[in-house]
């Protein structure tokens, strides 16, 4: 079997490859160095933990807020 181009892959590509190869060390690395690569990255310190959690947190009030949204008007046409 040959080995895919990884340089070629998408960084979804790569996820997806993984997510069925999850032992191949070569694809892994291919990805973090996309990863790696891209601009404007934010990386946070061991102190700085309780930062990443409010933002995940946020992000994930943020997606029920708009599933709320969402299934508004379905409630208010069944009433």
């Amino acid at each position: 079997m040959t080995k895919p181009n990884f340089a070629a892959m998408s960084k979804s590509e790569l996820k997806a490859y993984l997510l069925e190869h999850r032992n191949d060390a070569e694809a892994f690395h291919a990805l973090m160095d996309k990863i790696a690569s891209e601009p404007n990255q934010t990386f946070y310190t061991v102190e700085e933990v309780g930062k990443l959690q409010e933002l995940i947190e946020d992000k994930r009030g943020f997606k029920s807020v708009n599933s709320e949204q969402l299934s508004v008007p379905n409630e208010e046409a069944d009433n």
